[in-house]
């Protein structure tokens, strides 16, 4: 997806899937990919980031569970993502699941 801005790019590999999401600099979601990698995570990052205008990212976050591989500008706790996303994008959300792989 093309864009004609500055993004920063999320991504975030976990035991069972990869999400991506990029955002402008206020915050606005430009473009989200979500796939179950079936243990071949770099394959599936790569189909993934296909669908990404990588060069419109000047930023790239990742979650703390993220293979060291993927080079990022800084690490976050996913589960403290979650809940400033939803407080940023959902203000009235009470409560969230989140449930992940094993």
């Amino acid at each position: 997806m093309q864009t004609n801005q500055p993004a920063i790019l999320g991504i975030d590999i976990g035991s069972v899937s990869i999400g991506i999401i990029q955002l402008t600099t206020d915050r606005q979601i430009v473009h989200s990919r979500y796939g179950f990698h079936f243990g071949d995570m770099a394959g599936t990052l790569v189909n993934l980031l296909s669908d990404f205008d990588l060069g419109q990212a000047f930023w790239v976050a990742t979650g703390v569970g993220t293979p060291e591989i993927v080079q990022t500008s800084q690490r976050f706790d996913e589960q403290i993502c979650c809940i400033a996303a939803a407080r940023h994008y959902r203000p009235d959300v009470r409560t969230i699941l989140n449930v992940g792989g094993v």
